[in-house]
């Protein structure tokens, strides 16, 4: 061992005696029911809470109250010449005539949350750990409009620090989980004798959000402080020796591919995104677009794409867009002929998925270690290319077929 390393096992000792991290760990393992169900930061799940608690006909007992302190915080965020309309609803809510659904359907999307009141109508898009897709929100206003023209609209873009849309619209009006935090202060406040179960519940929601999501808590940002300055280089040789588990996997993903026992012509490569494309689909140039209208140097309609992100690895086939009437028609023939099997599921419009395969969920390998993560993949990835995949790409080519002589056919009467 030379100096170097000695050095730094003796501030990594001295880091690891430290009796504030057994405090910061102490802090961090108090009993919270939202982190035993390991729900810290899944979008599906806050969304379930949310509607919840904003459902006065809830089991809660807290009747419209929720609801009543929200509108009161998007007073200010309302154009002047509706703010009167929010007062006179604040004013007259009705609890049965409230209706609160999750995962709205819009015929473009889902609005993750919907509260539909007599005279209102609040439509909230929560993201944590991914942002909306562009155009996402103003569909979601446009909607929301049309099928609600007559009522108060309002779209709420839920964050944890109140980001901006990745397309701006002013309809859309921003909120953090900083703003949640205040709801359920002002919550505890006007119901001072809610049920128990009902207080100690909203108090751990509060407590995992400020935690895991706004990183609020107090105490805990004290102790990091602390240990930081204490022990900053102990903490950065940590930091430098961190294996980026998730470079990792879409490493090993990527190796696999680049092997030369499966052609493909790679495309986007990065931690997050790989998309491909089979060598033996090049010559059909029926199933071709202008280069970038979906990726840069790239002129295939169908592309795999893998998603691999903090949650889960996700294998996608999916149809993109096009930029001419022709190169729409030849999309829309494939889609016509996709076997009807619950192989092929389709969803979106410009850009179709056709097919989804998890080969990994992190969540249900919560006790696993790294190497045995690792192992599960390859595993994963292994059977798939050598069952699923193959035939994909066949069935997928005999249709591209079949398009490029009916194509070729045309063009030579």
């Amino acid at each position: 061992m030379n100096q170097k390393h000695q050095e730094e096992l003796v501030k990594l000792c001295s880091f690891l005696k430290d009796r504030n991290l057994a405090i910061l760990e102490s802090k961090l393992q108090e009993f919270n029911i939202f982190s035993i169900l390991n729900l810290n930061r899944q979008e599906i799940r806050h969304s379930a809470m949310l509607a919840w608690l904003f459902n006065p006909k809830a089991n809660h007992g807290l009747s419209v109250t929720p609801i009543k302190i929200l509108l009161l915080q998007l007073l200010d965020s309302l154009p002047e010449d509706k703010r009167t309309n929010a007062l006179l609803n604040i004013s007259k809510l009705n609890p049965t005539g409230i209706n609160v659904t999750t995962e709205s359907d819009t015929k473009t999307g889902r609005i993750d949350i919907l509260i539909e009141g007599d005279s209102f109508v609040i439509g909230i898009e929560n993201k944590i750990d991914t942002k909306d897709a562009i155009g996402q929100l103003p569909k979601y206003a446009k909607y929301m409009g049309q099928q609600f023209p007559h009522k108060l609209n309002c779209l709420i873009y839920l964050t944890p620090g109140g980001a901006e849309p990745q397309e701006a619209d002013n309809a859309v009006i921003l909120l953090s989980y900083k703003d949640i935090v205040s709801l359920i202060d002002n919550l505890l406040i006007s119901i001072p004798r809610m049920a128990p179960q009902v207080h100690s519940l909203l108090l751990q929601y509060q407590q995992l959000i400020q935690r895991d999501i706004t990183m609020e808590d107090k105490k805990i940002q004290e102790l990091c402080s602390k240990l930081y300055q204490e022990h900053k280089e102990a903490i950065e040789t940590i930091l430098e020796y961190k294996m980026d588990f998730q470079a990792k996997i879409g490493n090993i993903l990527k190796g696999e591919f680049k092997k030369g026992n499966i052609p493909v012509q790679a495309y986007r490569e990065s931690k997050c995104y790989f998309n491909f494309s089979p060598r033996s689909w090049e010559e059909y140039t029926c199933m071709q677009v202008d280069d970038g209208i979906w990726l840069k140097g790239c002129t295939d309609l169908v592309l795999f794409e893998v998603l691999n992100n903090n949650k889960e690895v996700n294998i996608k086939l999916i149809v993109g867009p096009t930029n001419n009437k022709e190169q729409e028609q030849m999309k829309q023939k494939l889609l016509a002929k996709l076997p009807n099997t619950s192989k092929y599921q389709k969803s979106g419009n410009k850009w179709t998925t056709i097919y989804s395969y998890k080969l990994l969920q992190y969540e249900k390998l919560q006790n696993a270690t790294n190497e045995e993560i690792e192992n599960q993949f390859k595993n994963n990835l292994d059977q798939w290319l050598n069952n699923e995949y193959p035939e994909l790409v066949a069935q997928i080519e005999e249709i591209m077929k079949q398009l490029q002589q009916d194509y070729e056919r045309e063009n030579a009467q």
